[in-house]
């Protein structure tokens, strides 16, 4: 549990000063902040939302698959699937 708490604190930062008005153009590599950009551009009915928004929510899925597929396979081979 305490392992998850600073790459919690990490990636939930930079959408929560960038919802304050406090930006800068290292918080757009966050899956938050690209949350909020795209969250704020529909709010205010832009024709348009950036293309780097998708992007960059994309090769965030794909981190995570990879990651989450490692581990699944690991957690079942290790007990033999059983209480997972």
């Amino acid at each position: 549990m305490i392992i998850v708490i600073f790459p919690t604190v990490v990636l939930s930062l930079p959408p929560v000063f960038t919802a304050f008005g406090i930006t800068y153009p290292f918080f757009e590599i966050f899956p938050g902040t690209a949350l909020w950009h795209m969250i704020e551009s529909a709010f205010f009915w832009e024709k348009s939302i950036n293309g780097w928004i998708g992007i960059n929510l994309i090769l965030w899925f794909g981190v995570l698959s990879v990651v989450a597929n490692k581990r699944i396979g690991v957690a079942l081979q290790s007990a033999g699937g059983e209480g997972v």
